[in-house]
């Protein structure tokens, strides 16, 4: 019932310039329902696909705030090694990409043995993640929100 309260309050008032936060927050909803509903009704398949699309639902969207982030750093905000490296954002994200999808595929794969290593490294990028949320998302900072264009309260 919550998302549909969500949804359903958001509709009151729609304008155009709201069509984008409908649609994500529709999109945020239908997944975790269906997510709650395969655990409820224990289709443990349906779960493994739900858990993975919110994986990726969750890197997709950090990585647009953050490739938002680096276009504005890279005229905004101190010289620093992200400055430099947001020259060559989308060669840098491309090669990201490519190295840890080929990494994992590759470390994934029962015969060479390294699946527990593998999976150890993913738990502790996640830790990682946390921790550079932590410094990157500091607002009140005057050249990270100007960098994000948001002013800090």
């Amino acid at each position: 019932m919550i998302p549909l309260l969500l949804i359903g309050s958001n509709l009151i008032g729609a304008s155009a310039i709201r069509t984008g936060k409908l649609i994500y927050l529709s999109s945020v909803s239908a997944l975790y329902t269906g997510f709650l509903l395969s655990l409820h009704f224990d289709q443990s398949n349906l779960v493994v696909v739900f858990a993975a699309a919110g994986s990726m639902f969750h890197a997709v969207e950090y990585l647009a705030v953050v490739t938002h982030y680096a276009h504005r750093r890279n005229t905004v905000g101190s010289a620093s090694l992200f400055q430099r490296i947001s020259r060559y954002w989308l060669l840098s994200l491309v090669i990201y990409i490519l190295l840890i999808g080929s990494i994992g595929i590759w470390m994934s794969t029962p015969e060479n043995g390294e699946l527990y290593f593998w999976q150890g490294l993913n738990l502790w990028a996640a830790f990682l993640h946390y921790s550079y949320d932590g410094m990157i998302w500091k607002l009140r900072r005057v050249q990270t929100s100007n960098a994000l264009v948001v002013n800090p309260k």
